[in-house]
């Protein structure tokens, strides 16, 4: 899940709980997302939420 909310955007991950738990939460980071499973993986959390230019488009 990507938190927008200031003061700076987070993720917060989650992973399977134990049976009949469905998912739950592992860790929230700010920053840079690492992980090494199921497989290697950088997240740059500031450029995935950049805004960049172009056309913006609503739905309706």
């Amino acid at each position: 899940m990507v938190d927008l909310d200031p003061p700076a955007p987070t993720i917060t991950v989650y992973e399977p709980g134990a049976p009949g738990d469905g998912y739950v939460e592992s860790r929230t980071v700010a920053g840079e997302l690492v992980v090494q499973e199921p497989f290697a993986m950088r997240i740059d959390i500031a450029a995935l939420v950049a805004r960049r230019g172009g056309a913006s488009r609503t739905e309706g």
